[in-house]
């Protein structure tokens, strides 16, 4: 779910499995450091944005759907 869009806010309690992912919240997000910022899981720095092709907010959220995806897969994370 799109923690930064309350409308794909999940019934509470209806599916304990839901993974988020946004800008600023969710088990995927964007992190600022030290004038960098990187695509993280559950804290975790996964990619710099800077090693990305694609710039712009947007582009990086779309990204951050398309990793929560992966795992939910189980796509090994070189591949995602």
């Amino acid at each position: 779910m799109n923690a930064d869009d309350a409308l794909t806010m999940p019934v509470r309690g209806a599916d304990e499995r839901c993974i988020s992912f946004g800008v600023d919240v969710g088990d995927y997000h964007l992190n600022r450091q030290q004038g960098e910022t990187w695509l993280r899981v559950k804290g975790e720095k996964v990619l710099n944005v800077k090693e990305m092709p694609l710039t712009g907010q947007h582009n990086y959220s779309n990204a951050l759907a398309a990793l929560a995806l992966a795992d939910a897969a189980g796509l090994p994370r070189p591949a995602a």
